[in-house]
């Protein structure tokens, strides 16, 4: 697929940053987990947002790939897993894409507290998808497949990774007023907004504009 990782960090810092830490990123594209999966350590919790052939195109290269994964729809073993976790932390670091959408990498949706307030340390990853010709991985009208394979039709594409200082929440600290920290810190990084819209913000959004459209 011509995928390039680009990271300031080298494989060992970033064990060291993550080991035992929920990693918390923003949505750039369905090639995320990719990317992510090539980290030292990484376990993904794998989102059931996307459609039918998407997640089934996408739990296949996962398996192939050897890499690690919870499957997020699975509350009890999800619950098991992160007991395990827990207890003994090292050797795992926990990646999420707390938006719970794609965004189109010029703001980000407002995270969700979920895994980023479990009583564990929270590193901030901060991710830039470049593409060839200034294009937009995720347009805002696209759907799961179209931008899937608008990625694969590209010749090249570079994920960049920047991991930030890790984070966590102060004991008075409610879990939404830190993951809106958490999301504050990525977008100030990127340089971009951090809004309060929600996945289904964005997805009541297109169908209304939809409805509108001749």
């Amino acid at each position: 697929m011509g995928i390039r990782i680009r990271c300031t960090h080298s494989s060992r810092q970033i064990a060291l940053l993550t080991d035992g830490c929920v990693v918390a990123a923003n949505h750039v594209s369905v090639i995320d987990p990719f990317a992510i999966l090539a980290m030292p350590g990484a376990t993904l919790v794998a989102s059931s947002g996307y459609n039918r052939f998407i997640a089934f195109t996408a739990f296949l290269l996962l398996k192939c790939s050897g890499g690690q994964f919870w499957n997020g729809a699975d509350k009890k073993a999800f619950s098991r897993n992160l007991h395990k976790l827990r207890t003994h932390p090292q050797g795992t670091a926990l990646y999420t894409t707390p938006e719970a959408t794609i965004n189109n990498g010029r703001g980000l949706y407002r995270f969700r507290a979920g895994l980023l307030s479990r009583g564990l340390p929270v590193v901030p990853l901060a991710g830039r998808l470049i593409l060839p010709f200034g294009l937009v991985a995720s347009p805002l009208h696209a759907s799961g497949l179209a931008s899937f394979l608008r990625v694969l039709m590209m010749p090249w594409a570079i994920c960049e990774m920047t991991y930030l200082e890790r984070l966590e929440r102060q004991e008075q600290q409610s879990g939404q007023a830190f993951a809106d920290q958490v999301q504050a810190r990525i977008a100030q990084h990127l340089g971009i907004a951090a809004t309060l819209w929600t996945r289904e913000d964005k997805h009541q959004y297109r169908q209304l504009d939809k409805q509108v459209r001749p």
